[in-house]
């Protein structure tokens, strides 16, 4: 009896890519999963499903030791079923845990960070992971200037005080010349 639930609104995966019936999103305390959703949107009110949070009853038959308390900040996973993978998110607002409670989260985001290893000369890179902003003048701003052109297949952007050419935004498909 001792749970809440966190209304989500939107999730997607590291394409951008709303979430599908086959993926799953979890409420976790620490390591310990304390709820979690199939993310089938048609079976919830309006598309915006809930996600179940369970609390700590303090009574060890019922094996919710470790569960959240009054006051916790649970963190969110997905399981990504067309990656087979896990992935961190970040709600855009963060509620404590409290008894009975229902919080509405706008979003869900993937949480990536990462970084690649540069030498001085050309580089082969590719991203899996691109914030929702995937402009080459976003996603670049820390290295500039010391990148000064980036060419993806049929397209390339120079650098002169801003990014000229024909190639505007970066993709996780696609690999670049950096």
């Amino acid at each position: 009896t001792e749970q809440a639930f966190y209304y989500v609104h939107s999730i997607k995966d590291i394409y951008g890519i709303e979430l599908t019936a086959d993926d799953w999103v979890g409420a976790f305390n620490g390591n310990i999963c304390v709820g979690s959703r199939n993310w089938d949107t048609s079976l919830c009110f309006n598309g915006i499903c809930d996600i179940p949070a369970m609390g700590d009853d303090e009574y060890e038959v019922n094996g919710t030791a470790g569960y959240l308390n009054i006051g916790d900040i649970p963190s969110f996973r997905i399981y990504d079923a067309s990656e087979a993978t896990y992935f961190d998110v970040t709600p855009s607002e963060n509620y404590s845990f409290n008894y009975n409670g229902a919080f509405q989260i706008d979003e869900l985001m993937l949480t990536m960070d990462y970084s690649i290893n540069l030498h001085e000369y050309a580089n082969l890179i590719s991203f899996y992971g691109l914030p929702e902003d995937h402009s080459v003048d976003v996603v670049l701003q820390d290295l500039v200037p010391s990148i000064y052109v980036i060419i993806g297949e049929g397209s390339s952007a120079m650098y002169a005080g801003m990014w000229y050419g024909t190639l505007l935004e970066l993709d996780v498909s696609s690999g670049y010349w950096v």
